[in-house]
């Protein structure tokens, strides 16, 4: 009888303890790799040491802003790791298209630019997921029109972690993470093939940058 009172009382302050007890969880994102779809690239390396103009992105039209914001991020991811030789943003132009691109990358005395788009910016809470999806165009400035060397999708996606509660324990969950650190992510999976890809694909995808159909073009609006 002894021993049962005494498990009990263990019990009972067993649960005082632990019932007031509650841990944050923290959403976990993957290692940065590549962008999840690459459409076409060059057999080697273009950007290595070219000056390049990166423009600023084309912006849904609930999300004022981003593109500017995308462009930088790309420009940093780009400087992060000396990918190209010197790195000119214009972040201010907006609904350029392919042609007056080129011209004022030219007349800046660049031999690359970068366009790009976002697809979808949805920033994320407690409760909603966030998402940034992304695509770019990188291209060698030429007369009369500009030659396409790398065509690539990202997307980056993270759902909030919901709370649980348990008898003893209860975690408070935690919130997806904001649409700019998805983005920062996006440019770096950007940089990572413009600096990696040439040198490590097989010339497989170089046949396959040959039979491709017509690629799109960065100019216009993004999905809505």
């Amino acid at each position: 009888m002894r021993n049962s009172a005494r498990l009990l009382i263990l019990a009972a302050a067993a649960m005082a303890l632990f019932s007031a007890c509650a841990y944050r969880t923290t959403v976990e994102l993957p290692p940065v790799g590549y962008p999840e779809s690459i459409f076409a690239h060059p057999v080697r390396n273009e950007l290595a040491g070219a000056r390049t103009l990166v423009f600023r992105f084309t912006e849904p039209y609930y999300a004022p802003g981003v593109g500017r914001t995308a462009a930088q991020c790309m420009a940093d991811a780009l400087q992060s790791t000396a990918t190209v030789g010197m790195i000119l943003t214009d972040l201010e132009a907006i609904g350029l298209d392919l042609q007056a691109m080129n011209d004022l990358a030219r007349l800046n005395g660049c031999t690359c630019f970068i366009a790009g788009r976002i697809n979808a910016y949805f920033e994320g809470s407690d409760f909603e997921t966030a998402v940034v999806a992304q695509e770019i165009w990188v291209y060698r400035t030429a007369e009369p029109h500009p030659q396409l060397l790398w065509h690539a999708a990202a997307r980056e996606e993270t759902a909030p972690r919901p709370l649980t509660d348990y008898i003893f324990l209860h975690t408070t969950g935690a919130p997806s993470y904001p649409a700019l650190v998805l983005m920062k992510r996006n440019a770096e999976k950007f940089n990572n093939m413009l600096r990696d890809i040439p040198a490590s694909e097989s010339a497989r995808m170089a046949a396959a940058q040959a039979g491709m159909a017509v690629i799109p073009q960065p100019s216009g609006s993004a999905d809505k």
